[in-house]
């Protein structure tokens, strides 16, 4: 019984902690009539945000929808005109993908959100400056990836592939730490976003 209440508890303040930190992103849904280029027809069409936060789509033309087309997640707006409001929270860390899917425009008006780890009691003396300093770093000889961190931040990395799909996340503090070893890794392209309490920048690495 202790146990069955002191875990209630530990999700009651996780959750706390993640509306506490939550923001609320806006995108328009079919811009200019439904133009899929200029602007797009999801406008902003790319989105990073963190666990937690909502996106609100709007509808300045319509009939159209927000369906999900990848991700943990499913939402789906059903079929709304201009006024409509759309939201969905954001609380599993992944990568989503959606799309309108009236007639043939799934290819063409669609939409992608990177929905980031939020990072609670790290170092909050971290500033924007100080992570540009950070790299990933290839070694050839080790075959080993390690983050250069000359200021010794409390960094998360997170690792995505060229798909979307994230790889592994890790907390590293100390400077020249190993990320790891290449044969643990695929040959390709990697997106990695550096993320501390008030500063996010992203970085690739290749593999061979």
């Amino acid at each position: 019984m202790n146990h069955f209440i002191s875990s209630l508890f530990v999700c009651v303040l996780l959750q706390g902690s993640l509306l506490s930190h939550a923001i609320t992103w806006n995108v328009e849904v079919g811009g200019q009539l439904g133009s899929t280029t200029n602007p797009p027809f999801f406008n902003p069409q790319f989105l990073e945000i963190t666990e937690g936060d909502v996106v609100q789509w709007t509808w300045v033309s319509g009939p159209h929808n927000v369906t999900s087309t990848a991700g943990p997640l499913f939402f789906s707006s059903g079929d709304l005109n201009a006024g409509g409001t759309f939201n969905v929270t954001f609380t599993v860390s992944a990568f989503y993908t959606y799309a309108n899917t009236i007639g043939n425009s799934a290819n063409t008006a669609y939409g992608t959100i990177f929905v980031l780890p939020l990072i609670i009691g790290v170092s909050a003396n971290t500033s924007a400056e100080a992570l540009d300093d950070v790299d990933l770093l290839f070694s050839s000889n080790t075959q080993q990836v390690t983050m250069h961190n000359p200021t010794s931040l409390d960094v998360l990395a997170i690792w995505y592939d060229v798909n979307g799909r994230m790889i592994f996340s890790q907390q590293v503090i100390a400077n020249d730490s190993q990320i790891k070893s290449a044969p643990e890794l695929s040959t390709g392209v990697y997106l990695v976003f550096l993320r501390t309490s008030r500063a996010m920048r992203t970085r690739k690495i290749f593999i061979p």
